[in-house]
């Protein structure tokens, strides 16, 4: 399958936004998390839609302000793609299983979030991460285009509970 692709060695990568649900496993200075998320990645001539198995690894050092603290957030994810709708003008593909457009793919994700304390132990975690998303592993029709695919905007939402 041959995709149109567009002229990227400005860096003038695409912008992705990821809608979806995450698990997430907390340490005083780490997360680890997993989940799914709808990425819409758009271009003037073109609409990519995924469904994509995330996991990552973040980095954190919380500032402790009372009733809540704040933490900057670093750290690598793993995005597995599940299914892939591209659409051209008003032609559309669902691509699934092994093509190459679906292919494990790295991010570089930095951000930051707070925990607000709702109990002692209870808590409400907003946090605001960027991602720069790197092309498909083994991915022949990116070649002509740069190492990054997208930039990407996760607001997520959380509820936890320490134990």
């Amino acid at each position: 399958m041959v995709l149109p692709t567009g002229d990227w060695a400005e860096g003038d990568a695409p912008t992705s936004f990821l809608f979806g649900f995450h698990l997430f496993f907390d340490e005083r200075f780490a997360e680890a998390s997993i989940g799914l998320a709808w990425d819409t990645v758009s271009e003037s001539y073109m609409r990519v839609t995924m469904l994509t198995l995330e996991i990552n690894l973040l980095g954190k050092i919380p500032i402790d302000m009372g009733n809540f603290s704040l933490f900057p957030l670093a750290g690598v994810g793993l995005n597995i793609p599940l299914s892939d709708r591209v659409s051209v003008g008003s032609v559309s593909v669902t691509l699934s299983g092994s093509d190459t457009v679906l292919n494990p793919s790295l991010s570089l994700i930095f951000g930051g979030g707070a925990d607000f304390y709702v109990t002692e132990r209870a808590f409400i975690r907003p946090a605001l991460l960027f991602g720069l998303n790197f092309k498909p592993v083994g991915s022949d029709w990116w070649d002509d285009m740069s190492t990054v695919r997208s930039f990407s905007t996760r607001l997520r939402v959380s509820a936890g509970v320490r134990f």
